[in-house]
Order: C-alpha cells, then structure tokens, then sequence
C-alpha cells in the first residue's frame, strides 16, 4: 500500500513549508486528487488520520478537490471529461491526459 509512503511524503513537505515560514502548525490543507493519480483517496485519508498526530497537520482541517479524468483528443481536437483514455466522439485512443493524473497540495493555511 503506497498510500502510506505518500502520507509520510505530505506531511514531510508540510513541515518543510511550516518551518521556512517560521509557523507552528497547519490549519488547513487543500488537495486535489486526480481520479487517475494512483492514489485510493480513502486509504490516504486512513492513513493521514492515523499518521497526523502529534505533527504540524493534528489539527487541521484537510479538504479534498476530487479531479475527473479530462483528456484531449489529438484526432478530433477535442477535450472531455471521460472515465478511460478513449475519445467519446471517435473511440479512437490517440489521446492525452491534461487532468486527473495529478496528486497535488494546492494551498496551506498555517499559524
């Protein structure tokens, strides 16, 4: 389960930024989380509950931006929010993923 890796991961790069902006703590925490990034979101958000205690996130209040799958299309130049990597108006497969493959922290609020 790699979920675990990457909370280890984002609480590391919360208390790098906590610390270069001479803070104590993190209020809140704003993630987006692609569909397609790899990451079952409720095993991550499992693993921050029990991870964060006693870190600069035991408080926080974590809120979560669900990213669908959204591709272009390079045949019919188009984009779409889809649920595969197949255009919905030709079914062809020469396509690429512009959204929904990422994993990012967008904003920090920290005290």
């Amino acid at each position: 389960m790699h979920e675990y890796s990457v909370v280890q991961s984002f609480l590391e790069l919360c208390e790098g930024y906590v610390k270069e902006n001479q803070c104590t703590k993190v209020m809140s925490a704003k993630i987006k989380a692609g569909l397609f990034s790899g990451i079952e979101l409720s095993l991550f958000q499992r693993a921050l509950e029990t991870f964060r205690e006693g870190s600069v996130l035991e408080n926080a209040e974590i809120e979560y931006v669900i990213q669908a799958l959204k591709i272009y299309c390079l045949d019919c130049e188009i984009e779409s929010e889809n649920q595969t990597l197949i255009c919905p108006l030709c079914q062809g497969q020469n396509v690429k993923a512009i959204d929904g493959e990422e994993f990012v922290l967008l904003s920090l609020e920290m005290e």
